[in-house]
């Protein structure tokens, strides 16, 4: 019954948990992985004897399957980059850039893939990075990277940073872009080759509930996997503005799109999945691209749309707080508040809109891949077989008529 498994910042899943996660995957399961050699936000209780188990309790992985299905994570790294670092203020040492906070902008978001192609920053916070093992058989499709002006650093100089220049001095990049995020596309093999792992007498259930243990996936496998989980939290992608005791949140990060857009491009048949992701080709399909062109332009119309209506509000807020002067401390008035109530609704309707429009958009071409399947699969032998009978035809007659019959 699960359309889609995200499993965010896994750290100790027990074996039937993890056998759950490969099995669903085999059964053509799609998924989406956040792991993490270093979670920011995840800031486990000190425990004064035991200071490593709090820096272990940062990091996140999924060796087991990773391993099994092809994938290389390193959890003891992170990456740098010199390129995208972020200026960060600290209370006694002023500016500095933070090397391992990122800002990707689009040179380096893959235009090519529907979820991020629209996309202009992507944020991300002490982030890993993935690829393919030598020798899988798999596909490892980039979403975002690091530029190529960055390095590799161990993701214990992170447990004790008091100075953030100690990221940048002795700094070497590589010249190689790490893979922050991707899409993962092939056959999948099981990481449990000997079948469903032993159940505690307590925690036993009935084999068939969980169907036949498969030992590989029956089709290419739908994945996407991102090194990074502090690119799920607010502070990380959220501007926060205070209005007078109400809160205005502002993205200045695309974060929350991508995850949205890869959940609903997830969410589509496989047949939508392999045409919205697929890479640029030299005879691409003009009515696709037209539909998509079409819903992309009416995106940007109501997008801008409520920009316009937050720019306007927030004018609106400043102006009617200053035409008060009646000495009373700084308090929302009802004008003020059924103002920022009408752009909370305003808000609603246009995300709703742009909801509709994607799925509209997704309709639009379900109906024309049904076209296109009917004529090739159909309507071309059709044609084909008439032809061969009419040669056919000809041909007899041609001969009876030599015979003189």
């Amino acid at each position: 019954d699960v359309d889609i498994l995200m499993v965010v910042h896994p750290k100790t899943l027990t074996e039937p948990t993890q056998y759950a996660i490969d099995q669903f995957v085999m059964r053509g399961g799609k998924a989406i992985f956040f792991v993490d050699p270093h979670s920011e936000v995840d800031i486990p209780v000190k425990q004064q004897n035991s200071p490593l188990e709090v820096e272990g309790g940062r990091t996140s992985n999924l060796k087991k399957l990773f391993d099994a299905w092809g994938i290389d994570y390193d959890p003891t790294k992170v990456v740098l980059d010199r390129k995208y670092a972020l200026t960060v203020g600290g209370a006694h040492q002023g500016q500095s850039r933070h090397y391992g906070l990122l800002a990707v902008t689009k040179e380096d978001i893959d235009a090519d893939d529907v979820i991020s192609s629209e996309l202009e920053v992507i944020s991300a916070g002490v982030s890993g990075f993935i690829k393919a093992k030598e020798g899988a058989d798999i596909k490892v499709i980039p979403i975002v990277t690091s530029s190529d002006d960055s390095a590799l650093i161990d993701a214990s100089k992170f447990r004790f940073l008091p100075d953030l220049n100690q990221l940048s001095n002795g700094f070497e990049p590589t010249g190689e872009k790490y893979i922050l995020s991707a899409r993962v596309e092939g056959k999948l093999n099981t990481a449990f080759k000997n079948g469903r792992p032993a159940m505690s007498d307590a925690k036993k259930v009935d084999d068939s509930k969980y169907g036949e243990h498969l030992e590989s996936t029956k089709e290419d496998a739908n994945l996407i996997i991102f090194a990074d989980t502090d690119m799920l939290s607010d502070r990380m992608w959220v501007q926060v503005q205070d209005f007078f005791g109400q809160q205005i949140f502002n993205s200045w990060a695309n974060n929350g799109d991508l995850i949205i857009n890869a959940i609903d491009n997830l969410t589509g048949t496989s047949d939508l999945i392999s045409i919205r992701g697929r890479e640029t080709s030299t005879r691409p399909f003009e009515r696709v691209n037209d539909l998509r062109l079409a819903a992309d332009q009416k995106f940007r119309s109501t997008e801008e749309k409520l920009q316009a209506q937050l720019a306007e509000t927030e004018a609106k807020l400043v102006e009617l707080q200053k035409a008060r002067d009646d000495g009373d401390e700084l308090m929302l008035s009802p004008e003020q508040e059924a103002e920022i109530e009408k752009f909370q609704q305003d808000k609603f309707k246009v995300r709703k809109e742009l909801r509709q429009v994607r799925h509209n958009l997704d309709l639009d071409i379900e109906k024309l891949g049904s076209k296109l399947k009917f004529i090739n699969i159909g309507l071309v032998p059709i044609i084909i077989s008439i032809l061969a009978l009419l040669i056919s035809f000809i041909r007899s007659r041609k001969r009876k008529r030599a015979l003189g019959v």
